[in-house]
C-alpha cells in the first residue's frame, strides 16, 4: 500500500514538473545549460541540486560518461530514478540525497568530477555560511581543469519576472540579513509555488565572482542569451528579457593551483 502511495506521489511530481519545464522561461535555461555542456563526451558530471534529474538527462544525451544527482528531495529524486529505468539506461545516472548547505563527503560521490552543474542551487541559501559551504562542496568535487555550469538568479525583481511573461513570476520579496528572499510561482495548473533566497553576493556578478575565485574558480563566462536558438526564433518576444534578465547561466574553470 505504502509503494502504491509512493507511486502516485512520484508521478504527480513528475507531471508538475515537466509542465514547468514547457514554459517559455524553462526552455531558455534549459538550452544555456545544454550550451554550456557543450560536448561532454565521456565526462564525469554531479549535478548539485539536481532534482528529476532534467539536467543529468541532457548531459548523458550530450555523450557524458556518468552523471551523479545531488537533492535535498528523495521525492524528486525517486521521479528522476523512474524516467531513467522509462529510458531503459538507469546505469548512467546516480541519485544521492544530501544538502548543499553541509558537507557531501560522506554520501557516497566520487572524489571528483569532470563538470560540476549548479542550477538555481545557489538560489536556496539562507545565509552567507550557507552559500559559502555550497561553494565549498562544489570547488571539491570540481577536478582541477574542469568545469563549472551554473544557472543562478541575478534579478528577481525584473520586470520581465514580475510580470510572468515568460510563465514564471516572483512575489512576496522580503529584504533579509544579507540577501532577499521571495517566493518563485511556475504558472502551471495548479499553480507551482516554492520559496526561494538569494545572497547578495550572489545577486551581483562581480561580487559572485570574489566568492568562486576563493574557491579556485576563474575564466568566468556568461553564455549570451541571444546565442539560444530560442531567441534568435522571436527576438522580439524576449525583448524585455535580455534587456533585463532576471537570470543568467555562467560557466568557469577550476584553476589549477
Amino acid at each position: 500500500m505504502a509503494a502504491a502511495v509512493d507511486k502516485k506521489q512520484y508521478e504527480h511530481l513528475q507531471s508538475l514538473y515537466d509542465a514547468a519545464e514547457e514554459l517559455p522561461q524553462s526552455s531558455l535555461y534549459q538550452e544555456l545549460v545544454r550550451i554550456g555542456l557543450h560536448d561532454c563526451t565521456g565526462k564525469t558530471i554531479v549535478d548539485l541540486g539536481g532534482g528529476t534529474g532534467l539536467h543529468a538527462r541532457n548531459a548523458i544525451d550530450k555523450g557524458a560518461k556518468s552523471v551523479d544527482v545531488v537533492d535535498i528531495s528523495p521525492a524528486m529524486l525517486e521521479a528522476g530514478k523512474a524516467t531513467e529505468r522509462d529510458l531503459g539506461r538507469d546505469d548512467r545516472v546516480r541519485w544521492f540525497v544530501g544538502d548543499m548547505t553541509k558537507p557531501l563527503e560522506d554520501i557516497g560521490l566520487e572524489k571528483e568530477y569532470d563538470i560540476s552543474m549548479v542550477n538555481w542551487t545557489f538560489d536556496h541559501a539562507e545565509t552567507v555560511t550557507e552559500l559559502e559551504t555550497m561553494w565549498q562542496n562544489t570547488a571539491a568535487l570540481t577536478k582541477k581543469d574542469g568545469r563549472l555550469i551554473s544557472v543562478r538568479m541575478v534579478n528577481p525583481k525584473a520586470t520581465s519576472s514580475t510580470e510572468g511573461k515568460y510563465g514564471g513570476s516572483f512575489s512576496d520579496f522580503e529584504e533579509i540579513p544579507g540577501g532577499l528572499k521571495y517566493v518563485y510561482h511556475a504558472h502551471i495548473m495548479p499553480l507551482l509555488s516554492f520559496p526561494a533566497t538569494t545572497m547578495s553576493e550572489s545577486l551581483d556578478f562581480e561580487k559572485s565572482k570574489l566568492i568562486a575565485r576563493r574557491y579556485g574558480f576563474t575564466e568566468f563566462k556568461k553564455i549570451s542569451e541571444e546565442d539560444t536558438e530560442v531567441v534568435k526564433k522571436d527576438p522580439e518576444f524576449w525583448k524585455m528579457h535580455v534587456a533585463d534578465p532576471a537570470f543568467i547561466c555562467i560557466t568557469a574553470i577550476k584553476a589549477e593551483d
